[in-house]
């Protein structure tokens, strides 16, 4: 999570360099969003920008990790997984949850990708991936 109240870019980077001595295969790297029944309710969120060159200095330091381009990062930024999937991020995992059961996961206020189907979710992907000149597996 990049932005948490108290956190330092040295805290950051000791984040990044604990993923590359584990070993990890994937890493998700989003900002904190607070939620308004927690005690960070009145915390401000991580920003966008912060999380983005974090997303492009672990995809330098872990070049073949996974790194999603998370749901937070649309949540705060209508573009965040484009912006993601720019700056680093190689994985895209839509919410497949029934419709009806989405709103009862909230993590955080107003998360990207609530009301959508998961037959508009696979459209969105496709055409994201595809305006990016990437393709899709398979």
């Amino acid at each position: 999570m990049v932005g948490l109240p108290g956190q330092t870019l040295a805290m950051v980077a000791d984040d990044i360099l604990m993923l590359r001595a584990l070993g990890v295969d994937m890493a998700g790297i989003g900002p904190f969003i607070p939620h308004p029944d927690t005690p960070l309710s009145s915390s401000v969120a991580g920003g966008v920008d912060l999380t983005l060159k974090v997303l492009a200095i672990t995809r330098l330091i872990l070049p073949r990790v996974n790194l999603p381009a998370t749901t937070a990062l649309s949540s705060l930024d209508q573009d965040g997984r484009r912006l993601g999937l720019t700056w680093g991020a190689n994985v895209v995992m839509p919410n497949f949850t029934p419709p009806s059961y989405r709103r009862l996961y909230e993590i955080y206020p107003h998360k990207a990708e609530v009301t959508a189907s998961p037959e508009e979710l696979c459209l969105q992907v496709k055409e994201l991936v595809q305006s990016l000149g990437r393709r899709l597996p398979g």
